[in-house]
């Protein structure tokens, strides 16, 4: 009897433990965690800085209307510093530890940051805007 219980109890854990990692994977994967889209919407070529919380950046250069893609798993909580050739552009959005997908818009004087959330109910793409 104590046999049945052991093992019973030891393959929900393996089973628990397996699906939590295989959605793990799968979020990761698919719904574009940690992913971040960076436009440069200036009519001249920018050098782009971006800072995020826990002090890791991302740097480019970027062409007149160029875009990048980029993955940050750790960004820490906050908002991200934004530089544009060497000119502060201020802080923008807020980040944590999971983030869905970002779209980050260079302007002359100023940046846009905008997350994506998928909605369940009709797959449609939602976007919040703050500058």
């Amino acid at each position: 009897m104590k046999q049945t219980i052991f093992w019973a109890l030891g393959a929900s854990l393996i089973v628990g433990g397996a699906t939590w990692f295989a959605r793990g994977l799968y979020d990761e994967t698919f719904l574009y965690e940690g992913r971040f889209h960076v436009v440069n919407a200036t009519d001249t070529e920018r050098e782009i800085v971006l800072t995020f919380p826990s002090g890791n950046a991302w740097e480019a250069t970027l062409s007149p209307s160029q875009t990048a893609d980029f993955v940050m798993k750790k960004t820490g909580e906050g908002a991200i510093q934004v530089q544009s050739d060497g000119r502060d552009l201020g802080t923008i959005g807020y980040v944590t530890s999971y983030n869905n997908l970002s779209a980050i818009v260079i302007r002359r004087d100023s940046a846009l940051f905008s997350q994506i959330f998928a909605q369940e109910s009709d797959r449609s793409m939602e976007a919040t805007n703050s500058e």
